[in-house]
């Protein structure tokens, strides 16, 4: 807007790392009073005659663990309701004071094209100088001494120094005594808060890096994962770190990383080649129910390295399901998990390898296997029905596939459904937009399906019926479970885009 002269700069008080909170201050907004001394020897039109103070005073205090809190908080309000310092035009002195959040306005007496940098100002400190239509602006957050050189027209012009102050005084080893003893006494709160405090009121400190790794150390003991993160950004924001300091930094951003899976997942990839990493990204995708095809070149490089069984296992499962027989019978044999060995069997129909394996397994699980192979028996008797249902469905006469595939559960229900007639059905509803019968099939082959990628792809289809049937909350429910349980596949990707139109 064009009331406003000058954008103030952003006050670093209320978080950990000193990031700045949006501040605008107008001009005029607030005109402050210098107090003076001797302002009657002020001449505008001939300069100073005599030295001028323009004192500003703060209150001086005494600073303990029960009032720093309120103290922070009254300098952090005074901070952001600062309003304008004005300097007399014709006060020539090159030493000003101002309340920190102050924006201070010299006027620059001859005319000229001006130009401001600030030269100088306390490490952690961030301020904001700008040359300006014949005025200098100037604006800190924190307590310290600034030195701002003028450019006037490409040459040097006039050197200012500034001194920003807090609204209280206090000392700064009262401050470090308050760090220290909140710290010793896990006094979380305190601990930040006079960690804040003294960034603020003393921003060249040398002991700020210190501080950030006690909050980061006490926040990651007490699960504030949020202080815990932000002690660590500014720690790598500001400061050189040593190796020893480096690897404390990653043993906590390791931490800060297991609050959030996803998060987590993504340090141990960023930092793969680091001792140990490989083998706790390994776990967490044997811990997952389903793989990308990153996740699959990762294990398969990481067994032809370490043959870990557990490796095995898992592969030799999921290609079992993806229907990848080659595959999972290779892992399932470098696992030697015999009993999956002989489902791949049964599910071929080669029963010559499948009583060969059975030899193999051990003797509590012989029992089931043999129900399984008797089931599979059973199927064999509803395989006409079956085999004249996919003729039908490979011709897309979907309406008579579904009457053979229906006929082959009215004789055996529990063996046809293991053979996948409930998704079958659903499939030929779906092609005929029947969405409502395709539905409720894929519901019943949810129930009966254990293979997580199946899962995905039923998943999905029903919240596609859902939502061809304008049923936004089942639709919704259905896309959003397969995002949360089958993340990365492309059955979530999918989902996704359906997700973005139904909100």
């Amino acid at each position: 807007m064009k009331k406003y002269m000058i954008s103030a700069f952003i006050l670093a008080v209320f978080c950990l790392g000193g990031e700045p909170s949006n501040k605008l201050y107008a001009m005029g907004s607030k005109k402050e009073k210098v107090e003076k001394e001797n302002l009657s020897n002020l001449n505008p039109s001939i300069g100073v005659s005599k030295k001028v103070d323009f004192k500003v005073i703060s209150k001086e205090i005494e600073l303990n663990e029960s009032n720093v809190s309120e103290i922070y908080k009254k300098i952090v309000e005074s901070i952001n309701t600062a309003g304008l310092r004005r300097y007399p035009d014709g006060y020539r002195g090159e030493n000003y004071e101002i309340f920190a959040g102050e924006t201070l306005n010299v006027k620059l007496p001859e005319p000229g094209k001006y130009m401001a940098e600030i030269i100088k100002s306390p490490y952690l400190s961030k301020s904001y100088v700008v040359a300006k239509e014949g005025n200098l602006f100037f604006e800190t957050g924190y307590q310290g001494e600034y030195i701002l050189d003028i450019i006037k027209d490409g040459s040097f012009y006039k050197r200012f120094r500034v001194t920003s102050k807090v609204k209280y005084s206090f000392t700064q080893e009262k401050n470090y005594d308050i760090i220290l003893n909140s710290y010793e006494n896990g006094k979380l709160d305190i601990l930040i808060t006079s960690v804040k405090l003294s960034r603020l009121a003393f921003p060249d400190a040398l002991y700020h890096k210190e501080t950030a790794f006690m909050i980061l150390e006490k926040a990651l003991a007490e699960g504030r994962l949020s202080q815990a993160k932000e002690a660590a950004d500014f720690i790598r924001g500001n400061f050189q770190i040593d190796n020893m300091e480096r690897e404390r930094l990653f043993s906590f951003d390791k931490e800060i990383a297991k609050g959030d899976s996803a998060r987590y997942r993504t340090f141990l990839e960023k930092n793969i080649t680091k001792p140990g990493i490989e083998e706790e990204l390994t776990d967490i995708i044997l811990g997952s129910g389903i793989l990308n095809d990153e996740d699959e070149l990762f294990l398969i490089r990481k067994y032809s390295e370490d043959q870990d069984a557990r490796i095995a296992l898992y592969l030799g499962k999921w290609y079992m399901g993806k229907g990848d027989v080659i595959n999972a019978e290779r892992y399932l044999l470098y696992g030697k998990d015999y009993y999956n060995l002989c489902m791949l069997y049964l599910n071929e129909g080669d029963l010559e390898k499948f009583e060969s394996a059975l030899s193999k397994v051990s003797e509590d699980k012989i029992p089931e296997l043999e129900k399984e192979r008797e089931m599979y028996r059973r199927g064999e008797l509803i395989k006409k029905e079956l085999n004249l249902g996919d003729e039908k469905y490979q011709r897309e006469n979907y309406e008579e596939a579904v009457l053979f595939y229906k006929r082959a559960e009215e004789k055996d229900i529990e063996a046809s459904r293991r053979l996948g007639t409930d998704m079958k059905i659903g499939m030929s509803y779906y092609y005929i937009t029947r969405y409502k019968d395709a539905a409720y099939y894929f519901e019943k082959a949810l129930e009966s399906e254990k293979t997580p990628i199946k899962k995905a792809e039923i998943e999905y289809l029903a919240g596609v019926c859902y939502y061809r049937m304008q049923d936004k909350e089942k639709s919704m429910k259905s896309f959003e479970k397969l995002v949360r349980d089958y993340p990365g596949t492309t059955w979530s990707k999918k989902a996704m885009i359906y997700i973005v139109r139904l909100r």
